[in-house]
């Protein structure tokens, strides 16, 4: 966190630290009550600027790959999506607690959210699904589900990417990568408490 912030003062650092805790510790929770929420308690939940471009994608016809990242409640982010008529597929890895593991995916069936399981780091789960898009001009989505104050959310879309590959699948993995982590800074940067720091994002 110093290092993503270079001039924040510990005790900033601190504050955010303690909200991360915090936002990890109620959407566990929130997790552990799927089983009990039907699809419109969780529509009633969820304010959203807009799920035009997931409907603009799946338009296409060619299906859609969204991008997201651990930050606010993801699993909620997810339920809202079936919740709202999309089929959707986690692609997960799992966890190293077996019955943790066990018990995301009853909560993830309960909801009738999809699960594709892989072995892949979460590095590599990216960059798998970037190049899928790639080679089958899939288009990609971003969003968010943002915490707010209420115990409501926020869904939030960025627009649409329409995947045109050039004929250098390296580059366009790069590029595709850097457009992804832009937006994805721009909501951690906004609200740092809902990201999950304890990730190791920079290795010594």
């Amino acid at each position: 966190m110093e290092r993503a912030f270079p001039g924040w003062t510990r005790g900033q650092v601190e504050s955010v630290i303690r909200g991360t805790f915090d936002n990890l510790g109620r959407t566990a929770f929130e997790i552990m009550r799927f089983g009990r929420e039907s699809k419109e308690s969780i529509l009633a939940l969820v304010d959203t600027n807009g799920d035009e471009p997931l409907a603009a994608a799946l338009r296409l016809g060619r299906g859609a790959i969204v991008m997201s990242g651990h930050f606010g409640n993801w699993e909620m982010f997810g339920a809202w999506g079936r919740a709202r008529g999309y089929p959707i597929d986690f692609v997960v890895k799992p966890q190293r607690n077996p019955l943790v593991d066990a018990m995301y995916n009853k909560h993830r069936r309960a909801l009738d959210v999809g699960i594709i399981h892989t072995q892949l780091a979460t590095r590599g789960i990216v960059q798998a699904l970037q190049e899928k898009a790639l080679r089958y001009s899939c288009p990609v989505v971003t969003g968010v589900l943002i915490r707010k104050p209420g115990g409501r959310f926020y869904a939030h879309f960025d627009p649409l990417i329409e995947c045109e590959p050039t004929g250098d699948l390296e580059k366009d993995v790069f590029n595709l990568t850097q457009e992804f982590t832009r937006r994805l800074e721009r909501h951690i940067r906004q609200y740092p408490e809902q990201w999950l720091w304890t990730h190791r994002r920079w290795r010594d």
